[in-house]
């Protein structure tokens, strides 16, 4: 009395009943039908590639889950073992590898409700038999480029010019980069060149514009930035200022400073791939409307609270932070002083075992409270995450709470209403583990549906029951199946149940 069908796929929704039939192909009445709606898992990652293994370490690159943008974390696999997890991130270094060997790789991707997607393509590395017998480091930069200028003008494009840099072991070409005022933005990378000059359009003629060159050698070593160069909606070249020595984009930007102090920022909570950004208001008398949170250089969030959880880290990296605040005018304050942050080492992953044991302690007409077990014995375990869906009227798996405890009540319940639950637990770094099994409950019914006992037939006129029988070659009528219920509804297949 049990079916299971394994053709089903994410976000669908399927309609079942059940029929039954005898040794004669006697056929029964249809079952009521049940509604099963298949949940959303976000969509696996893809084309999973790496560079030349040509030092002891393997570089993962993949393109990000086609995702809804609720994937918070990859999970990166060698050879079938979990080995760690990244967040914001669509690469990964494996420094933990040895020449001569070959690994298999492939990557999951997990939302925020714990929803882990199907694996990647799996990638085959082979590591070389040892280092290059003639290996040379190259870790000198090109000379910065110099002389960056605007040679023509019009007002649909620009043509810059700037003079030739040099390296030591050979120069590649450069980046060209574009940044704006009203409204501000940080230098984004335009186009990469070999020559010393181009033309780039410009898209619009009321926004002032900020250019910059930076070399680059045959090895991705980078010079400083060129001299700025800000042309205006006129067509004015207003500076050509030489930039900091450094690429920190905070220090170049070209802001009009109308926020007479800076920000003082601090730094706390720092954990392998985290840290909490903290700062007070430039001035008491600057209306300060939003703040710009900068990692290296590159602006990762803009907001109006004075502090900020940057979840997006690797342990044992170092990460540079600042602050820009903007006024109700546009204005900018100066960047705040910059912090650098190291986060510790990464613990050994544990794969979080799931929630067993899901029970109902307690049932009234409006609540249920129920309890489970955790396998992980506490280890690693921050809270939990609750689910709720319900069938009859059937709805879709929903997050209703959350709890550091292994009990939960939930209120406001609707009498005569079938209740699911699932439970899912995580860690401090915010993994999490696979769905619990599910119970199920109706409001004042204490215990679960899945082990409620099965309905007598109905009582006859002289008291006893009755039973429908069919005899090899008979025609009585058979009943039709009842209590058909779709469980285990997971994103490849759903199992159906029901009494004979």
């Amino acid at each position: 009395t049990s079916y299971t069908d394994k053709e089903v796929v994410p976000t669908s929704t399927h309609t079942y009943s059940v029929g039954a039939f005898d040794a004669s192909g006697n056929e029964s009445e249809r079952s009521d039908s049940v509604q099963a709606e298949i949940p959303y898992v976000p969509p696996a990652p893809e084309n999973l590639q790496a560079g030349p293994p040509l030092t002891n370490q393997i570089n993962l690159k993949w393109k990000a889950s086609p995702s809804d943008g609720s994937v918070l974390t990859y999970l990166i696999y060698r050879d079938s073992s979990l080995i760690d997890s990244v967040s914001s991130t669509i690469d990964y270094v494996d420094q933990n590898v040895a020449f001569g060997k070959a690994y298999n790789y492939y990557v999951t991707a997990r939302d925020g409700n714990g929803r882990t997607s199907e694996q990647s393509n799996t990638l085959r590395v082979h590591m070389p038999n040892g280092p290059p017998r003639f290996a040379s480091l190259d870790v000198t930069a090109p000379t910065k480029p110099q002389g960056l200028v605007a040679i023509d003008m019009t007002t649909t494009e620009v043509t810059l010019q700037w003079d030739e840099s040099s390296d030591d072991k050979g120069l590649s070409g450069y980046k060209v980069f574009v940044g704006t005022r009203n409204p501000f933005s940080l230098y984004q990378e335009y186009t990469f060149v070999i020559s010393t000059s181009i033309k780039i359009p410009i898209s619009n003629p009321e926004v002032t514009y900020v250019f910059a060159v930076v070399a680059v050698d045959n090895t991705e070593n980078t010079s400083p930035y060129s001299n700025e160069v800000t042309i205006t909606p006129t067509g004015e070249v207003v500076d050509e200022t030489d930039t900091s020595a450094t690429n920190d984009q905070t220090s170049t930007g070209a802001l009009p400073h109308n926020i007479a102090n800076s920000i003082e920022l601090t730094v706390s909570n720092v954990s392998p791939k985290r840290a909490t950004l903290s700062w007070k208001p430039p001035d008491e008398d600057a209306n300060v409307e939003e703040y710009i949170v900068y990692r290296d250089g590159v602006e990762i969030v803009t907001q109006s609270d004075t502090e900020f959880k940057d979840k997006g880290l690797k342990p044992e990296t170092t990460y540079t932070f600042s602050v820009v605040a903007i006024d109700d005018t546009g204005s900018f304050s100066y960047s705040s002083n910059e912090v650098n942050v190291t986060t510790i080492a990464q613990e050994e992953i544990i794969e979080l075992g799931k929630p067993v044991n899901l029970r109902v302690t307690s049932s009234q007409i409006n609540e249920v409270t129920f309890e489970w077990d955790d396998p992980n014995d506490g280890l690693g375990i921050a809270g939990y995450n609750v689910f709720q869906s319900t069938s009859d009227p059937f709805t879709t798996i929903k997050f209703v709470g959350k709890t550091k405890k292994t009990q939960f009540t939930v209120e406001g319940l609707t009498p005569d209403t079938t209740y699911r639950w699932n439970v899912v637990a995580f860690d401090a770094e915010e993994n999490f583990s696979p769905f619990s099994d599910e119970i199920s409950v109706k409001p004042i019914e204490l215990g679960v549906i899945d082990q409620a006992k099965e309905t007598p037939s109905s009582p006859t006129n002289d008291g006893s029951t009755t039973t429908d029988t069919i005899e090899d070659g008979g025609n009585a009528s058979i009943g039709k199946p009842l209590r058909v219920t779709a469980r285990k509804v997971q994103p490849t297949m759903v199992t159906l149940t029901w009494k004979a």
